[in-house]
């Protein structure tokens, strides 16, 4: 019986061409040049500046940006609207010239798990904000009329950003992901969000009252409160600026049982 030759042992050992092996030496460190210039290149214009989610007029008309665009009016000596909607203008079509240029390096970003998600700071946030979450505590059986209390005193905080007391699942809020989406949600693009949100919380609320065997709260109140930063002149006069209570979300409790809506991504104007 006639031997069968040995494929994969042939092939393994089936020598390269000569001009290849010849010119590889050569030609592997241009090529991987080449190659670490490209990638270079993706990443350092996906990082380039890019408005992001910042391209929607209800993000511009915070504080925070007009304040921005106030102060750069007057040292260019215009007016803020006339700089903005130029502005406005400008972005729109830098966005767009800019998605070309990326796109033929999103394959290569999205594969290999590279894409600069974090935009280039562009301004100091002058109107931060704070989130806070209070419970609207159960009926008082002998009170029929206790679940229709509205005033603020009724509400039990039961988390507040950077109190030391009220600190209900402060270590979940303190990672770093969550520290992110609380920041987003204080923008009004980011309200779609900020309300599915607030339904997760009321649920979670819910829940840990009924396995601790009390009772559940009749609502739960998600809220931002928003000031300017006080400036060193302001402290040492003691002028703190006032502030308010922003983003206001109540969910009552007893239209927990369907399921929250998915995040809607902020949209952009025209």
């Amino acid at each position: 019986m006639a031997d069968t030759p040995n494929t994969s042992s042939s092939v393994h050992s089936a020598p390269q061409t000569p001009v290849l092996s010849r010119l590889w030496p050569r030609l592997w460190p241009h090529l991987r040049a080449a190659f670490v210039a490209f990638h270079l290149l993706a990443i350092s214009l996906d990082a380039s500046p890019s408005p992001g989610a910042g391209m929607n007029r209800s993000a511009w008309s915070d504080p925070t940006v007009q304040g921005e665009f106030t102060r750069w009016a007057r040292f260019l000596g215009t007016d803020r609207k006339t700089l903005e909607d130029a502005l406005w203008a400008f972005a729109q079509q830098f966005v767009k010239a800019r998605g070309a240029v990326m796109t033929p390096f999103n394959p290569w970003l999205e594969h290999t798990g590279t894409s600069q998600s974090w935009q280039m700071f562009v301004a100091p946030h002058r109107f931060p904000t704070r989130m806070q979450l209070q419970i609207l505590p159960a009926a008082n059986p002998a009170d029929p009329a206790a679940d229709l209390r509205i005033r603020d005193a009724d509400w039990q905080t039961v988390y507040e950003e950077r109190s030391p007391d009220d600190t209900w699942q402060a270590a979940r809020f303190d990672t770093e992901r969550l520290r992110a989406s609380i920041f987003r949600w204080g923008w009004p693009n980011y309200q779609s969000a900020w309300k599915n949100a607030c339904r997760v919380f009321a649920r979670d609320l819910v829940r840990e009252a009924r396995d601790a065997g009390s009772p559940a709260p009749v609502a739960v109140r998600c809220r931002m409160f928003k000031q300017e930063s006080p400036s060193p002149e302001a402290i040492r006069d003691d002028k703190i600026p006032a502030g308010k209570w922003v983003f206001v979300q109540v969910v009552k409790t007893d239209s927990l049982d369907a399921p929250p809506a998915p995040p809607a991504a902020p949209k952009t104007i025209p």
